[in-house]
């Protein structure tokens, strides 16, 4: 038994059972006096209410009912289920009436069937039915008890309202969870809007059920105009600031904001400025703050990092007013960029770079720029160390290692202007003391081989002096692409005289006195002068062209007028190099200075001996083969070759002699044969040659004998000792050696 779901108030769900529904039942006063009988009222009977067959079929429902509160209907009926049965289910339809606190409820039924059984003993006499009128009452439970209590909930945030604005309603702070029907929203503490700050505040949250709920939160009250920034500070020159940047307006409405006066910014100095808001409900108001308008610091450098500042010895004192952008990575206006193209050099309060030494050096670039607010020129400087490099520079030390003269090229540009020489003191040295050993450090300035510049230093001469006495007035000398500079250091002190290439020090003197730089777009380049003579070296036939190392073949190789060490330079062969036949002969050679910047070619001749040779001689005389004992480092090999020029290496050795052996050659070792090797007549020469030893050097051994086998022993079997043929057959067909 419970609330109908279908006639429920739909606004209302649900709650549950009424409670005790027949702890109200009571039987009729006037069957309990019956005399004589045990009369009992069933509500168990439930056949009796409908019939125990079609036939005695009684339908049961009552009337609607309204309890004396008017909050409740009731209407009890039987199901179609119940029926014919003894057991079975009688239906209570509950419907609400209208919203109210849970209380008893009474239901006044006009009349309920009923039915009294007289008992005999144990057995049934007769049964009585009676409709009677009956009071149902019953309590039903409390909402909160079944739903629970109202959830009431501030709204997330921090709650805001404007200073003496209308208080908003509650609902827009709070929210309800678990209610039924109509929910309201009562203030029980207001805010007051005219008290700046937090305060507390409360809110009442009720339903139809009778239910409520209070919650408490806290709401701030903000002035309308209120100060950021109690003491605002500014550069000179800078634009009026924002007011808004230094005010806050608390206002959902419109409203303006503005300063009250108009305020300069050009002289420092504290000072006092207002605002004014106004809203478009007509409230205004006026507060004011301390402005600070500080002196302008000018524009900030932030300069290259030292390896990419560099200079030369060649600059002028003007190198800055065309360079000082190079040199600068970024410059600043109060942290804002100002672009490096805008910036004018201040050439006044800037360094002179007429610079004397290399290393690091102290600069100073001063730029101004106009202000992007005021056009005021506005100055900044920045003190850096840049590194003077040497560029292109002849170095010449004196006897104790220091200068005695650093000539700086400066090769021109593509403005005409001409190449220059200037004399610099390159590493700081003393100006005053005498240079010492070294004599003409700077000789001869060679135009086409012509001396155009000359200047003799002699052991007393100071720096001072030597710069004072070079070029013109300026201390420089024009010079022309392709001019030679010809410098003669008679001491030969270790690196003494160099020329600098890629800022490292690099000497070109090949252990000499001279060296020689030539004028060229790009710098100073090296320019040794090189010559060297034949050496007309002998070599034995069938020598190995490998094993002969061409410097052997050139003698006297002079590097700047000076034999020079052979570590200095390579020889190669630009031609072949021929020890197959005997005689003199002519070859190409060509001489490179190790660093490749000088070369020489030399013609160079070298004569061919016979050594220790056994000559074949065939047809006509003609040379059938030579074969050299030869040692090819600690090995004795015998090599076969052509031998002298005039063979005809395609023709037969003898053809006379057709298929038969002409000649032999056998190696006896131990007295066994250790090789042999036999030419017949018809063969080639080409062939008989090539054929021995598969054309590779034989190897022989201390002790072994050659022996020779020619079919013609006389004047053919030769032995070749001093360059002189003699013969060793003593007229047999043999030769042993």
């Amino acid at each position: 038994m419970g609330f109908s779901a279908r006639r429920d108030n739909p606004n209302v769900p649900t709650v549950g059972s009424p409670q005790d529904f027949w702890d109200s039942f009571e039987d009729p006063f006037f069957l309990t006096n019956i005399a004589g009988d045990f009369i009992r009222m069933m509500t168990s009977g439930i056949n009796v209410l409908s019939g125990a067959n079609a036939a005695d079929r009684l339908l049961f429902k009552t009337d609607v009912v309204t309890s004396d509160s008017g909050n409740w209907q009731v209407q009890l009926m039987v199901p179609d289920s119940s029926y014919g049965t003894t057991r079975g289910s009688i239906y209570v339809a509950f419907t609400r009436l209208k919203i109210a606190p849970a209380q008893e409820e009474t239901f006044s039924i006009p009349k309920i069937l009923f039915q009294s059984v007289t008992l005999d003993g144990l057995s049934v006499e007769y049964q009585t039915r009676y409709y009677l009128p009956w009071k149902l009452k019953l309590k039903f439970p409390a909402a909160e008890s079944v739903i629970g209590k109202i959830k009431a909930n501030v709204k997330s945030g921090e709650h805001i309202l404007e200073e003496k604005v209308s208080v908003p309603e509650p609902e827009n702070y709070v929210t309800a969870e678990n209610t039924r029907g109509k929910v309201t929203y009562d203030w029980v503490n207001k805010p007051d809007t005219s008290q700046l700050g937090k305060q507390k505040v409360k809110v009442l949250v009720k339903d139809d059920t009778g239910r409520s709920a209070e919650v408490e939160f806290e709401i701030t009250v903000k002035e309308l105009l209120s100060v950021k920034k109690e003491i605002g500070e500014i550069y000179q020159y800078a634009a009026v600031p924002d007011v808004k940047d230094y005010f806050d307006v608390t206002t959902d409405g419109a409203y303006t904001l503005q300063w009250a006066d108009t305020y300069d910014t050009s002289t420092p100095g504290n000072y006092t400025w207002q605002a004014t808001v106004k809203t478009a409900d007509g409230r205004e108001e006026t507060k004011a703050i301390t402005m600070k308008i500080l002196p302008h610091p000018g524009i900030q450098l932030k300069l290259k990092p030292i390896e990419d500042r560099t200079m030369t010895l060649v600059e002028n004192s003007d190198t800055l007013a065309k360079t000082f952008k190079n040199y600068i990575e970024e410059a600043t206006m109060l942290g804002e960029p100002v672009p490096i193209d805008d910036l004018e050099f201040v050439s006044s309060e800037s360094s002179n770079t007429a610079f004397q030494s290399v290393g690091k050096q102290v600069i100073k670039i001063t730029v101004q720029a106009k202000h992007p607010v005021s056009n005021v020129m506005i100055k900044g400087s920045g003190t850096t160390t840049v590194n003077v490099l040497w560029g292109n520079t002849i170095l010449v030390r004196s006897a104790n290692g220091h200068s005695a003269g650093a000539f700086a090229l400066d090769v021109g540009n593509s403005n005409g202007a001409p190449a220059t020489l200037a004399i610099k003191q390159g590493i700081e040295s003393p100006l005053n003391e005498g240079v010492g050993d070294p004599n003409s450090p700077f000789d001869l300035f060679l135009r086409n081989g012509n001396s155009v510049y000359s200047q003799d230093v002699t052991n007393r001469a100071t720096l001072q002096e030597i710069m004072n006495a070079y070029g013109n007035t300026q201390n420089n000398v024009t010079v022309q692409m392709g001019d030679i500079i010809k410098i003669h250091y008679p001491s030969k002190m270790a690196n003494g005289s160099v020329v600098i290439v890629n800022e490292q020090e690099q000497n070109y003197t090949y252990g000499s006195e001279y060296a020689y730089y030539k004028v060229t777009p790009y710098g100073f380049d090296p320019a040794p002068v090189m010559s060297a003579e034949s050496a007309d070296k002998e070599f034995v036939l069938g020598e190995d062209p490998s094993q002969i190392n061409p410097k052997d073949l050139v003698k006297n190789v002079m590097i700047n007028g000076a034999v020079a060490d052979d570590a200095f330079y390579t020889v190669e062969n630009l031609s072949d190099f021929d020890t197959t036949t005997v005689g003199k002969r002519t070859m190409k050679v060509k001489i490179t200075t190790n660093d490749g910047l000088a070369s020489k070619e030399v013609e160079v001749s070298y004569n061919v001996k016979w050594g220790s040779t056994f000559v074949i001689k065939g047809l006509n005389d003609a040379t059938a083969g030579a074969f050299s004992l030869l040692k090819n480092k600690d090995q004795w090999q015998i090599k076969a070759s052509q031998g002298v020029d005039e063979t005809d290496l395609e023709a037969p050795v003898n053809n006379l002699f057709g298929r038969d052996t002409y000649y032999s050659i056998e190696v006896l070792r131990g007295g066994s044969s250790a090789y042999f090797y036999g030419v017949a007549g018809n063969q080639s020469i080409r062939e008989s040659i090539n054929g021995f030893n598969d054309g590779q050097p034989l190897n022989v051994s201390k002790g072994d004998v050659i022996k020779v086998y020619h079919a013609e022993p006389v004047g053919k079997n030769l032995l070749m000792e001093d360059e002189l043929a003699k013969y060793y057959t003593i007229g047999s067909n043999y030769a042993y050696i």
